[in-house]
């Protein structure tokens, strides 16, 4: 789980809550904007996230016609919360507004998916399959505010296996990124094996490597990793496993 900057609001979905200030998502936007309106927040999202879901990091991929892609809009205060009980009234649309708005995988639970062998894991599912419609704002780590852009609170094993860091953390931010751990499920079996491949990539393109400096591979590995291609996707899923693995050579590339 990254920092999440959120990018201009896609005019068609801007336009549209206007129109129609009181619609839902599903029944509202995405049943009445058309092809163009899925499209643009799609795209938009994509290119905030860099391609990642913006719980696991695994890469949002499309099925181009061949399959459902592994990418669905994920509202983080529930798209329709339950009336009196979770419901803020202060007057925003949250099914509508850009801030709520994530891109998300499908968890392993959609047996019709891109990659079906490798991403549909169900009963083994991740990210907010178990959320569903409740409000757990105050729980889990708000993509946006909660998490810092110069550090991570997460840290891995070989067996890519995730944890809380065991450093200085405010009480309520650690209870937050453990609650997201496992409401989330972010420390399933399936997610554990993909982030362990990446890892095991990594650490056979460090050993192959002899003409450099350590210090120098991790940066030369954190360029090629942590970079986005000519879509504006990281080139590789898993952003913070990488980062974790690569280290400082990691944080002097991110801060470079």
């Amino acid at each position: 789980l990254k920092q999440i900057i959120k990018l201009e609001e896609p005019k068609i979905l801007e336009q549209y809550r206007e129109m129609y200030p009181n619609d839902d998502w599903k029944s509202g936007f995405s049943a009445n904007s058309g092809k163009d309106g899925i499209k643009c927040v799609r795209d938009s999202l994509l290119r905030e996230q860099g391609g990642l879901c913006v719980y696991c990091e695994i890469d949002l991929k499309l099925g181009e016609g061949r399959a459902n892609n592994d990418f669905r809009v994920e509202h983080f205060y529930p798209d329709n919360p339950q009336k009196n009980i979770q419901s803020r009234n202060d007057g925003i649309n949250y099914s509508l507004h850009w801030q709520n708005l994530f891109g998300c995988c499908h968890g392993g639970d959609l047996s019709t998916v891109i990659e079906k062998s490798q991403r549909y894991t169900r009963p083994d599912v991740h990210c907010d399959i178990n959320k569903k419609n409740n409000d757990w704002t105050d729980k889990l780590l708000n993509p946006i505010s909660d998490i810092p852009n110069a550090h991570s609170f997460f840290e891995f094993d070989e067996n890519g296996l995730i944890s809380v860091k065991k450093t200085t953390i405010p009480a309520n931010i650690k209870a937050k990124a453990e609650n997201t751990i496992k409401l989330l499920s972010l420390d399933s079996k399936s997610l554990n094996k993909f982030r362990r491949a990446i890892i095991d990539q990594l650490a056979q393109e460090l050993q192959s490597d002899s003409t450099l400096e350590l210090d120098e591979i991790l940066y030369e590995l954190a360029s090629v990793y942590l970079s986005k291609d000519e879509n504006g996707n990281y080139n590789s899923p898993f952003f913070s496993t990488v980062r974790w693995y690569l280290a400082d050579g990691a944080e002097r590339f991110l801060n470079d």
